[in-house]
Formats: C-alpha cells, sequence, structure tokens
C-alpha cells in the first residue's frame, strides 16, 4: 500500500464500499422507478407522428396548452370517450417527447369569469 504522507494512506475498501452502495442505491432507483415513467423517457419523436397516434388509437384531443419561460410548448390531451389523457412537451427545435399518461379524464367546467 503506498503512504501519500506519515500517518496518511489511501485506503481502498473505503472507495469499494462506497462505490457497492451507491450501485446499491442507484439499482434500487431503477427497480422501483415506475415503469410507467421509464417509458415515457424514451416515447420522443415528430410533433405529428405523435399526435396523430393519439388521435387513432385513444381519440385524444388537444385541451390545453402554455408556452414555458424556455420556450417549450407543454400540451394535454384527452379523451372523453376512453377517458385516457396525455401531457406532451415539444421543445423549440422541434421533438416532441410524451411526459405522462393516464385514465380517468374528468372535464370541470371552470368557475365563472375564469378563462378556460
Amino acid at each position: 500500500m503506498k503512504q501519500f504522507s506519515k500517518g496518511c494512506s489511501w485506503k481502498p475498501i473505503y472507495v469499494a464500499g462506497a462505490s457497492s452502495y451507491l450501485f446499491a442505491c442507484a439499482f434500487l432507483v431503477a427497480l422501483l422507478w415506475p415503469t410507467e415513467a421509464a417509458t415515457h423517457a424514451r416515447t420522443c419523436g415528430e410533433r405529428q407522428k405523435i399526435l396523430t397516434r393519439l388521435a387513432q388509437t385513444y381519440g385524444e384531443e388537444i385541451r390545453s396548452k402554455a408556452l414555458t419561460d424556455g420556450r417549450w410548448l407543454f400540451e394535454l390531451f384527452a379523451s372523453e370517450e376512453t377517458g385516457t389523457w396525455t401531457t406532451l412537451i415539444t421543445s423549440p427545435e422541434g421533438i416532441s417527447c410524451v411526459t405522462g399518461t393516464g385514465t380517468d379524464w374528468e372535464s370541470i367546467n371552470p368557475p365563472e369569469g375564469v378563462r378556460a
């Protein structure tokens, strides 16, 4: 074992222990991470193709949209018939990604004076 200074030495057991601990934590996070969230992380592509699939497969239509401070387009699609909903975010470069999906969609009328 190499001595760096008097009374101080490098101890690989602590590094190995820390690495094992970090690996175990990362493995548990990956194992326990919701499958749905992991799937959405990879659901990206051309906006029009995603919109076509939402309409044809789930009958979803746009319900609301907003522009973020970073100029990303955030949209919510839903279907009263199927009860499904999808959130989509599109980058300024035009790449869209599904960020969430679910069921049991219910439209709620906004209170008077609140713009829908």
